[in-house]
């Protein structure tokens, strides 16, 4: 049985109880927190004025409103568990949850929850509860999360090892592509381990604690001892004091890219092994803004026999100033190069050009638009030398006119033998007639002799 108080001890402790709680209101009233006192229902019987700071209200106004109102939906769940958790288990609880601002934005806060009980029923009397705005340590709670995200899903192998070069960390691609079934088998080894790379060992580490970056393609090893082709990143990591507290590096897997490259050199030495052996002359060119205006990258051993000069020559005294001594020409020439450009192909034309030795040849030529990736055009042109087969063709043609100067004259003549021809023809013919009229005379008064006469006394008659 409780003893009973006498009247100078109540007395007493009212005004302990008066002064702590003047002292714990002075404190409230000035603590950056927000300190609110709630029912057990959740409505507010108490805030301390940090309220109009985190939520834009005042304490009156937050007086006798539930705080379930002010909630986030999405956190109300979660927030009621918390509460349920303060109620039946009576321990301190922290949440951290969205509560709604005045002006309607939601604000990330935390709060500590406490209950306070009556000493004789045990009943709850009322929640204490501090709240706090976290909305800074939330954006980088969250920022963290989303690089560690990154990390965890970047499609390249990420790792991070102490000051001695040991693994701390691998991310899961890491530990994929390198064979591993946990951290265990990579954690406090050193990276030289899964890298070829300990002839330039000195060199990495030298590197990136100057606090410069380190990168190359190397080999890197697999747990089952086989290897494949990365791109590699190293860097060391600084604190706010510039002195280096890890070393981090990325790898990409270039295993696919290399197999493409070394069939592209495969291919480019093939194609070039074609253009030196060519016997047409292949040349690749591009326009350029100064004098001569016009660039060779590509100029096939053909193209020199033709023209006489190296690609270093061209290149330096110019194709239309080389190739054209006439002025007409070479300003024919570049507008035909400028309308070829637009999509007109040179097809097979012939044009005249002037060698390094001064002598002329007859080219036909034929181009190609060749477009790149940043769009700059590309000309491909083959060039025929057919100076000979002019040459033969100039001579055919030749040939052939004196063969019809002969002919035209032979139709003449043959004509003039035609017209004497048919005078004798004509001439003949009435000879024949005339003769051809005697015999048939003769042959008539034959018959008629031998009918009168008799063929015996006829042939004695001729006789």
């Amino acid at each position: 049985m409780k003893q009973k108080l006498t009247y100078e001890e109540q007395e007493s402790r009212i005004k302990d109880l008066e002064r702590n709680e003047a002292y714990y209101k002075l404190l409230a009233d000035h603590s950056v927190d927000m300190i609110s006192k709630h029912d057990p229902e959740g409505n507010y019987t108490y805030s301390s004025p940090a309220c109009f700071d985190l939520i834009g209200y005042t304490s009156n106004e937050l007086i006798g409103r539930n705080a379930y109102d002010l909630f986030h939906p999405d956190d109300i769940e979660e927030i009621k568990k918390s509460h349920e958790q303060v109620v039946n288990s009576r321990v301190v609880y922290t949440v951290s949850y969205r509560i709604r601002h005045k002006q309607g934005h939601y604000v990330w806060v935390e709060t500590v929850s406490t209950i306070v009980t009556d000493p004789d029923s045990g009943e709850i009397k009322e929640i204490i509860c501090t709240t706090r705005d976290i909305s800074k340590r939330r954006q980088i709670e969250e920022s963290l999360l989303l690089k560690e995200k990154i990390i965890s899903s970047s499609a390249i192998a990420i790792t991070i090892g102490d000051l001695d070069g040991n693994l701390i960390y691998g991310n899961p691609y890491f530990i994929d592509r390198w064979g591993f079934e946990s951290p265990e088998d990579f954690v406090g080894k050193p990276f030289w381990n899964f890298w070829m790379v300990e002839e330039k060992l000195e060199q990495i580490m030298h590197t990136i604690k100057s606090g410069k970056p380190w990168e190359d393609e190397n080999k890197a090893i697999r747990k089952d001892g086989s290897t494949f082709c990365v791109h590699v990143t190293a860097v060391a990591v600084f604190n706010d004091k510039g002195q280096p507290i890890a070393l981090t590096s990325t790898s990409t897997d270039i295993t696919d890219r290399k197999k493409t490259e070394e069939k592209l050199n495969e291919q480019t030495n093939t194609l070039n092994d074609i253009l030196e052996c060519a016997a047409d002359g292949i040349c690749v060119c591009h326009n350029i803004i100064e004098e001569p205006f016009v660039k060779f990258t590509h100029w096939n051993p053909k193209m020199n026999q033709i023209t006489g000069y190296s690609i270093d020559e061209i290149n330096r005294l110019g194709w239309y100033q080389s190739m054209y001594s006439n002025p007409e020409v070479q300003k024919k020439a570049i507008e035909r190069m400028a309308s070829m450009r637009l999509g007109d192909d040179i097809i097979s034309e012939e044009w005249v050009i002037t060698t390094k030795n001064k002598t002329q040849k007859v080219l036909s030529i034929s181009t190609s638009v060749i477009t790149k990736e940043n769009d700059e055009i590309h000309v491909m042109a083959v060039m025929q030398d057919i100076s000979e087969r002019r040459h033969y063709q100039d001579q055919l043609i030749a040939s052939q006119k004196e063969w019809e100067d002969i002919f035209k004259k032979y139709i003449k003549i043959h004509e003039g033998v035609n017209r004497k021809t048919n005078h004798l023809k004509l001439k003949f013919e009435k000879i024949i007639a005339e003769n051809l009229e005697k015999i048939i005379y003769k042959r008539k008064m034959r018959k008629k002799n031998i009918e009168s006469w008799g063929e015996t006394e006829y042939k004695k008659l001729i006789k």
